[in-house]
């Protein structure tokens, strides 16, 4: 009889867990949407910064990129004034020595 009252005690406290458990299930599924929303919305988050810093790279590189551009423009120009003076100045070199040579 022992084993019986044993197994009866067991089995009652067995469904007592169960019940306990499906009690439980709404709140923890609560929970878990819960914590699912805020994981979604901290992801959002984190996306939206990391998109807004790719854009404003892309825009640093757009204005480097224009720098270099007018860097050069700007050598080539220089260098372009300094090719001119130089061979008028041969020329002038060139006409004074012929005509010291007369």
């Amino acid at each position: 009889m022992s084993d019986n009252n044993i197994n009866n005690n067991s089995q009652s406290q067995q469904q007592q867990q169960q019940q306990q458990q499906n009690e439980n299930l709404p709140e923890m599924s609560t929970v878990v949407q819960n914590l699912l929303v805020q994981m979604q919305t901290r992801f959002e988050k984190v996306s939206e910064n990391i998109l807004k810093r790719i854009d404003e790279m892309g825009s640093r590189i757009d204005e480097l990129d224009k720098s270099i551009s007018d860097l050069m423009l700007h050598a080539n120009n220089q260098n372009n004034n300094n090719n001119s003076n130089n061979s008028s100045t041969s020329n002038l070199n060139s006409s004074t020595a012929s005509t010291n040579s007369k």
